[in-house]
């Protein structure tokens, strides 16, 4: 795998991993100041940190834990920008319930070479499905 290619996979991984912590200062390190997170499926789009910052606190505020895991992206370089096409799941448990949630969709990334390494400044999220299940104990 090309060293490029190997960074803007090695951001999109960091988020996916970062997101679950909910410490969203590592996670607005891996957009540019105007970037712009969008889920077009529910007419949401945030654009520059303290807005995606704001909103990835609000839709995780009623999950206890989440855990997003994404595919090896698709990747295209092209000088200084770079494309990407990844598959994503996030599960999650909501608070004070006995239910998970999960999301299912493909991110649409845009990215651009900085002196900080590969950051985004446009992530697209598009759903394909989501699910919320009642958790039964096996215990």
């Amino acid at each position: 795998m090309p060293e490029d290619d190997y960074q803007v996979q090695r951001a999109i991984t960091a988020y996916s991993l970062l997101t679950g912590r909910g410490d969203w200062k590592p996670v607005l390190a891996l957009f540019t100041a105007d970037g712009v997170w969008e889920i077009p499926h529910l007419g949401l789009r945030f654009a520059g940190q303290e807005a995606i910052r704001a909103a990835l606190a609000q839709l995780s505020s009623d999950l206890e834990w989440v855990f997003q895991h994404n595919a090896p992206a698709l990747i295209e370089v092209r000088g200084d920008t770079a494309t990407a096409r990844s598959g994503i799941r996030e599960v999650g448990k909501r608070k004070g319930r006995d239910e998970s949630v999960e999301y299912c969709g493909i991110y649409a990334d845009t990215l651009v070479r900085t002196s900080e390494g590969w950051k985004f400044t446009r992530r697209v999220f598009e759903g394909v499905g989501t699910i919320s299940a009642r958790l039964v104990s096996t215990l």
